[in-house]
């Protein structure tokens, strides 16, 4: 997956989780008696969700206890419901304190509670489900937006990069390239290019260097630019590494044959971008010896580093 495909996916849900948080608090804040709306607006705007955090901080000294008869907010410390008169508590038969069960006397004026205060319906306290989802949201988010950046991250192009060598040259180089061109059939790179620019073909082979690594070798042939039209560099993430080009298409009818050449263990992945643009790239397997085309004396443009021992 890009990193323009990761981005896509998870900034909306950016967007969307201080709507949740907004929601959530004005809806938690208005049963506890609390101002919603500026409590909703301080939890939605505050930055790295501040807000919200100080809303569940300060929201702990505002009771969202509910009689268990009328459904009315209560206060933990009530003995009745102001609403219905349910009693929500036992109480003294003396002084009416609220009294808890098992108790024998009253704390303040010492009257026997035996048999006192059985007829008592106690508030309720919702379950707070909607919190859990919530703090999943906000926190899994982030995290697997940081992972999956993490992972893509690292892409870059420079012309003449350190992890990949290029060669690039002219048409005059096209009957000894057609040459090594067997892979395709009966059409070379530079006519399938031009039957069909919706897409490009390239040649890939692999060798084994002096020092036991795999040198990976592409040919390619890029319609209607120039050479200082181009640029090379090298992708790196911890999913794949790989090659890519860039170029930009003119009014010209000459092309540009490019090869990329790269170390590695695993296939490199083979990026083309044209104005702006990535163009598919059908890539054919060849036993040619693509490597020698870098090393070519007379090219029009060679700009070449050495990474392989």
């Amino acid at each position: 997956m890009s990193i323009v495909a990761v981005t896509l996916l998870l900034v909306p849900l950016f967007l969307v989780i201080p709507i949740l948080l907004g929601v959530y608090t004005y809806r938690d804040a208005k049963r506890r008696g609390m101002n919603a709306p500026l409590w909703a607006l301080v939890a939605a705007l505050a930055p790295t969700f501040l807000g919200f955090l100080i809303y569940l901080l300060v929201r702990g000294g505002h009771s969202d206890w509910k009689c268990s008869r009328c459904g009315g907010a209560v206060e933990e410390t009530y003995v009745v419901c102001p609403r219905c008169g349910a009693r929500l508590k036992a109480a003294c038969p003396r002084c009416g304190a609220p009294v808890e069960a098992g108790w024998k006397v009253c704390p303040q004026c010492a009257a026997p509670l035996e048999g006192e205060g059985l007829d008592v319906t106690p508030p309720v306290k919702p379950k707070d489900k909607a919190l859990g989802k919530i703090l999943a949201v906000v926190i899994l988010v982030p995290v697997a937006f940081l992972v999956l950046l993490m992972m893509n991250f690292g892409a870059y192009s420079v012309t003449g990069s350190s992890g990949v060598s290029h060669t690039a040259f002219y048409d005059e180089w096209e009957f000894y390239l057609e040459t090594r061109e067997m892979g395709l059939g009966q059409m070379g790179l530079k006519e399938q290019a031009l039957q069909d620019e919706s897409k490009l073909w390239a040649m890939v082979s692999q060798d084994q260097t002096g020092s036991g690594e795999t040198l990976w070798t592409c040919l390619l042939y890029l319609p209607h630019t120039e050479l200082d039209l181009v640029s090379t560099g090298e992708t790196e993430s911890f999913l794949h590494h790989g090659m890519e080009a860039e170029y930009t298409r003119t009014d010209t009818d000459q092309g540009v044959y490019l090869v990329l050449s790269w170390c590695g263990e695993k296939k490199p992945k083979l990026t083309i971008t044209r104005d702006g643009k990535q163009v598919p790239c059908v890539e054919i397997e060849c036993g040619q010896d693509l490597h020698l085309l870098s090393g070519m004396e007379g090219t029009d443009h060679t700009d070449h580093t050495d990474h392989c021992d």
